[in-house]
């Protein structure tokens, strides 16, 4: 009996101690953005998010508050916008949730690539679980998980690091990232977010840099003003 006692202790401290892996990936997007133009041209990129808040609208249905890099979602034009040459005639933006169901994506609240690196948008249907953003920054040397698509891929890859510090106003980590994880959450140890993914090895060498809490609050403060 002792012994059996000792071992659910053993087995309840393990599962105490493992992150909340699960729940960082439900709460995970892939964005996709395609446009065409009159002649044919077609232009388009692809990114990941986080589900930040749900509601419901007249009639019961579900919408999704996402919230992404400003260089991911500011990818959406509108008709009649002309792109890189492109005078865009339809534009397909979803975002896609972990169990694959592709919703139609709206961008709410917009930012600036070099400063303020979110957005935010809405997806209409229920895009999963809902991410909690936590109130503090980490501390040097906690870890830290990163959520995503790298390269598009369809499966959601989770990678972990650590928090080194500050560069530059940006969350500097060990966690690798690649080009399609751009606007993914970084969480905590506890699942919360405390930052999203806008720079990958691709730009800075063993370096991955994320955007802190402080503009990712004044987005979702944004958002709120928009919405009301």
């Amino acid at each position: 009996m002792k012994k059996l006692f000792i071992a659910l202790v053993l087995m309840f401290a393990a599962n105490a101690c493992t992150p909340p892996t699960a729940a960082m990936i439900a709460s995970t997007v892939q964005i996709h953005v395609r446009y065409k133009g009159a002649s044919g041209e077609s232009g388009g990129g692809d990114g990941s998010g986080f589900v930040y808040e749900k509601h419901r609208v007249h009639g019961g249905a579900v919408k999704s508050l996402i919230m992404s890099a400003e260089h991911v979602l500011g990818k959406i034009p509108k008709i009649g916008a002309v792109v890189d040459g492109i005078t865009i005639t339809d534009v397909i933006a979803t975002a896609i949730t972990e169990d694959g169901r592709s919703c139609e994506l709206r961008v709410l609240a917009r930012g600036d690539e070099m400063f303020g690196d979110v957005a935010t948008a809405e997806a209409n249907c229920d895009a999963g679980r809902v991410a909690v953003i936590a109130e503090d920054s980490p501390a040097v040397g906690d870890k830290l998980f990163i959520s995503g698509h790298p390269d598009a891929w369809p499966m959601i890859v989770l990678t972990e690091g650590y928090f080194s510090g500050w560069l530059n106003d940006f969350m500097s980590m060990s966690a690798p990232a690649w080009p399609g994880n751009s606007g993914g959450p970084v969480f905590n140890a506890r699942g919360q977010v405390v930052g999203i993914l806008v720079r990958g090895d691709t730009d800075y060498h063993h370096i991955t840099l994320a955007v802190g809490l402080e503009q990712i609050w004044n987005r979702v403060k944004a958002t709120e003003l928009l919405c009301r």
